[in-house]
This record gives structure tokens, C-alpha cells and sequence, in this order.
């Protein structure tokens, strides 16, 4: 059995489902969910919203760090509705630019919160079948068949991306020293940078919207794109990961559902088992 395992790129790969892979028969990879991505960590919402006062702001800036993402969670219809998450599930297509030729393939995620996942990517070369359900981490072949117990490594990721995926910025941590400034005069956007255990984090924000545009921390960038309503929340339909400047992977999202049910598809591979 061939395994191959991939760096830890950010901390926001989780909203992709792309953190650290763990491919079989694979001869390359891309990242490490999607895509976690890996999770921007954090605080409380509410200890966000007292930061209008901190050092960094410019003046002729409307509102600080927090109301910049109460705005971003208003968008995406609520920390409420975002925190009662149930189920999401996720169809669409992956292209890994980094290969020759780049691989593109279906791309499907099913997550009931906040302890059971399934992801599966079909990518040519690139095959990745995880699970997380109530007996534990798998890692499978093709069709969810053969299924191992995955390294403990993969299992933290599976469970981070059930907790977190779809909704990392409840828990998003802000320090007290930040830097708020719109990048030129003919941006529509806003640009916040601060520094999070050493490592530099830049959010773009959309001025218009309040939706987020993209993240990074160092040198990997993730861009988010094609907002579009599912259930009660927002989601991005488009994604793109970079890392040092070159694109790594893209996901092009077909549908989303955000129900209280899994789908039948969902329920069949929740079961599988080593």
C-alpha cells in the first residue's frame, strides 16, 4: 500500500475539507482540508467586538477588526446559524495544477456535525477516501472499499474539519496588534494583517459585502469566490489554494446542501469499517 502524505499548509483548509491528505496509489501531492487547510484558530466572537479601540486602526477606516467579521458573519447569515449547523454536503470538481498535466476529478464532502465525516476525491492519479464516523478514522481505496484505520495524524484532522469546516470563523483569534488599511485607493476591499504565533496572517474583506475574499498565513493563500446562499448560510462555490505564489489546487462547487438529514449516499459510507 502507497501512501503519501502532504505538508500542513494552513490553518483554513478545513472550509475546502482539504487538510492533510493521505492518498492511496497516489505518485503526487498537492497540500495539506483540501483541505486543513491547516484552521485559523480562535476566540470568542464576542471578545472581537471589543477590539475597536486597539492600536492599528487608520481613521478614515469604517470600523475595526471585529466589525469587519460580525459583517463577514452577518453575510454568511449569522453566527447563529452558522453554530447550528447539522449537516452540509458538498458536490463539485478538483483540478491540482502542480501536476503534468493537472489532475481534475469529482470532488464530494458530507459532514454531520460536529463528529462524523466523509470525503472523497477522484482525481485520476490522485484517489482520497476518508472517513470519520462513530468506530474511527479509515483511510480507504477506490469506492470506500479496503478500508484501514487512518494514522493518528489524519484522525486529528477529520475531526477538526467535523467540528469546524464551513464555519472556522467562530473560533477565529485576534491579537491585540493588527494593522486595518484598505490596500489602494480603487480597492474595493479591506485588508487586515497581524502576526499569530509567529506566523503572519492577511484577511481581505470585501468592502462592499463584508464577505471574506481571502486568507492567508505566510506563504499560503487560500481565495474564496462565488458566494452563494445554501439553506440559511452563505457558502463559497469557488476556491483557490496557492502556496508560494503558485496555485496548487482549485475546487469549483456544483451544489450544497445544509439540511438536518444525511443523504443516502452519506448514510452508506458512515457505516464502512476496517
Amino acid at each position: 500500500m502507497i501512501r503519501a502524505t502532504m505538508k500542513r499548509q494552513s490553518q483554513w483548509s478545513a472550509l475546502g475539507q482539504l487538510k492533510i491528505m493521505n492518498f492511496k496509489h497516489l505518485s503526487s501531492n498537492p497540500e495539506s482540508s483540501p483541505g486543513r487547510l491547516v484552521l485559523l484558530t480562535g476566540m470568542v466572537i464576542a471578545v472581537l467586538l471589543l477590539l475597536s479601540g486597539c492600536a492599528g486602526q487608520e481613521d478614515d477606516l469604517p470600523g475595526s477588526p471585529g466589525d469587519l467579521i460580525a459583517r463577514h458573519l452577518d453575510a454568511r447569515g449569522g453566527p447563529d446559524n452558522l453554530a447550528n449547523l447539522r449537516v452540509v454536503e458538498r458536490t463539485g470538481t478538483i483540478t491540482f495544477h502542480e501536476m503534468e498535466p493537472p489532475a481534475s476529478g469529482s470532488y464530494r464532502t458530507c459532514i454531520r456535525y460536529p463528529k462524523e465525516v466523509v470525503i472523497e476525491i477522484e482525481a485520476g492519479p490522485i484517489q482520497y477516501h476518508h472517513v470519520l464516523n462513530r468506530r474511527g478514522a479509515f483511510v480507504c481505496e477506490r469506492d470506500f472499499q479496503n478500508c484501514d484505520p487512518a494514522e493518528y495524524e489524519y484522525e486529528l484532522e477529520l475531526q477538526d474539519t467535523a467540528k469546524h469546516a464551513n464555519r472556522e470563523e467562530l473560533a477565529w483569534r485576534m491579537p491585540g496588534n493588527y494593522t486595518l488599511k484598505q490596500p489602494d485607493s480603487a480597492a474595493n476591499s479591506f485588508f487586515l494583517s497581524y502576526l499569530e504565533h509567529d506566523a503572519r496572517v492577511e484577511l481581505v474583506f470585501d468592502a462592499e459585502s463584508g464577505l471574506l475574499q481571502s486568507h492567508s498565513r505566510d506563504n499560503h493563500t487560500r481565495k474564496f469566490n462565488d458566494w452563494r446562499h445554501s439553506g440559511p448560510i452563505l457558502l463559497p462555490y469557488a476556491y483557490e489554494d496557492y502556496q508560494d505564489g503558485v496555485k496548487t489546487y482549485s475546487i469549483q462547487l456544483q451544489n450544497a446542501v445544509v439540511s438536518d438529514s444525511l443523504s443516502d449516499w452519506c448514510t452508506r459510507l458512515l457505516q464502512v469499517s476496517d
